[in-house]
């Protein structure tokens, strides 16, 4: 199934080594490279905040990131500087798993709507073909921008749906976070919540409760929800006790 593509790519990267149990983790040694936004720059906090740092150290990987506080696909910007469809030469020659997380800055009013959606998938599709022609033998990946508020028929929706086409067009699995993440990082409300759980003390609480959700959405015939919030756990928490049982039950979604 198409809606399992990312999902499964995802689970065939991160959980082996908790699934199997084995003892020297596939991912040790490997070079990923992040490039994006500032939510790879991770704006004015430490790169060390960010998932994607604490998961290559998680897995003993090489880290490099290339985020730009405000950059974008496919506009050269005085402050934020050259469009991603230009920099990304920029990153280094050898990288085992490249991940592009971008185009928040895109969909704003006077970036997309002023060069036009076709533009963009153009240059996009510039990016895609570059990354595949560097990269011949790493793993693509691409995020799209999470929701935002009135995202039905917006700019951001523009961006997020020629994201998905081009991408698709050439082959590289993309997670739709604005439809698929259950991130809603415009509401204050869900900001609120994340913050105050965020420390260590509440880890097990946040497991249990990503694993109640995927338990639900089984209940409910979500089958794809449900694999969506047990890889979630399994991606971003290392907890011997309490993650491998929820891998397990994750893998027979994946079917």
């Amino acid at each position: 199934m198409k809606k399992f593509l990312f999902t499964a790519a995802l689970a065939a990267l991160f959980m082996l080594p908790t699934v199997c149990g084995a003892q020297t983790d596939p991912l040790q040694g490997k070079q990923i490279g992040i490039i994006g936004d500032s939510y790879v720059r991770n704006h004015r906090e430490p790169i060390e905040n960010t998932w994607h740092y604490k998961f290559a150290k998680k897995h003993g990987m090489q880290y490099f990131n290339y985020g730009r506080n405000g950059n974008s696909i496919s506009l050269d910007l005085k402050v934020w500087g050259p469009a991603m469809y230009k920099r990304y030469t920029e990153m280094k020659d050898s990288l085992d798993y490249v991940v592009v997380i971008a185009g928040h800055n895109d969909g704003v009013p006077g970036r997309i709507d002023s060069i036009g959606v076709d533009v963009f998938k153009e240059r996009l599709g510039i990016l895609c073909k570059g990354l595949i022609a560097k990269y011949p033998h790493a793993k693509i990946f691409f995020f799209t921008p999470w929701t935002c508020e009135n995202f039905e028929g917006s700019l951001r929706q523009q961006v997020v749906d020629a994201m998905l086409e081009v991408c698709s067009a050439h082959g590289i699995p993309v997670f739709d976070a604005a439809r698929r993440s259950n991130i809603f990082a415009a509401d204050e409300q869900f900001r609120k919540a994340v913050e105050r759980c965020a420390a260590d003390e509440f880890k097990a609480l946040r497991i249990h409760a990503y694993a109640g959700l995927a338990r639900t959405a089984l209940a409910a015939g979500d089958k794809d929800a449900a694999a969506r919030y047990f890889l979630t756990t399994c991606l971003l928490y290392h907890d011997p006790e309490l993650v491998p049982p929820l891998a397990r039950e994750a893998l027979p979604l994946l079917d």
